[in-house]
């Protein structure tokens, strides 16, 4: 696994002129940009039956394979303009893993400060923060948690990321209290319109979160045009070993699912 390479430069042309824009303040403070990414590629066996087997090669088993870019303006006074784009791809075949969208793990445009941060684009809603945050597998291999977030057969397209959304985090230092809030533009599309948000508080071993999110869809027979998202998580670290889990109800029309996870991470060294 290779990962987070990075480089730096004095005052990127293209990266500065794309945050100065959004910004649309004057600036003359050093900017940088960092390439990152993620290769994770294994080989696989798996057996289901006395004759039914296959041997493959395989990738996302701990961590999804991603390549992207990233730059921060300087803009003074503790303000800062970023952008951030950033592409998932399987290595084992070299082909990129949302064939609809190149750049489909995040694409957005920032400013951040004292006031905390507003960001623009493509990126992680917040009820998938509120449960991802607190699963040991971290939504990947055979025990990813996403395996279980489901539409219900509406047309949600919401439930890992958002598209057109306009996010607000809290700044640190409020006394381990951490917030953000969404909204997403449906832009005529159903499925795609999106409010949700998550508060939590984490102080010393102790992290607790709450989320909640409605996403417009196609109206049911019963008329509810609503996907509804209800989330709890908490975690506390013992030292010897990290206990965490998460709840997590979602409901759309007269159908509803709940998941339970609870799991442990138990520090080994290298």
């Amino acid at each position: 696994m290779i990962r987070n390479t990075q480089f730096s430069k004095k005052l990127a042309p293209v990266a500065g002129a794309a945050l100065l824009a959004f910004a649309a303040v004057p600036s003359f403070a050093q900017s940088s940009v960092t390439l990152f990414g993620i290769v994770d590629a294994g080989v696989r066996y798996v057996e289901n039956g006395k004759d039914n087997s296959i041997t493959s090669a395989s990738s996302n088993g701990i961590n999804t394979s991603r390549l992207g870019f990233r730059g921060v303006e300087d803009l003074g006074d503790g303000l800062k303009a970023g952008f951030w784009l950033e592409t998932g791809f399987s290595p084992d075949t070299g082909t990129q893993s949302d064939s609809t969208r190149f750049w489909n793990r995040r694409s957005t445009v920032s400013l951040s400060g004292k006031f905390g941060e507003v960001r623009l684009g493509r990126d992680y809603s917040p009820t998938y923060l509120a449960w991802f945050d607190f699963d040991t597998f971290g939504d990947n291999g055979i025990a990813a948690g996403g395996k279980f977030a489901v539409t219900l057969g509406s047309t949600a397209d919401t439930l890992t990321r958002a598209d057109n959304e306009v996010q607000y985090f809290t700044p640190t230092g409020l006394g381990g209290f951490y917030a953000n809030v969404s909204a997403a533009a449906g832009e005529g599309t159903s499925g795609k319109k999106y409010y949700g948000g998550r508060a939590g508080w984490a102080a010393g071993p102790l992290n607790i979160s709450l989320g909640y999110s409605e996403t417009s869809v196609t109206a049911a027979s019963n008329g509810d045009d609503k996907y509804k998202v209800g989330l709890f998580g908490a975690s506390y670290d013992f030292g010897v070993v990290k206990v965490q889990g998460y709840f997590s109800q979602q409901k759309y029309a007269d159908l509803k699912m709940e998941v339970a996870n609870i799991g442990v991470l138990v520090p080994l060294g290298a």
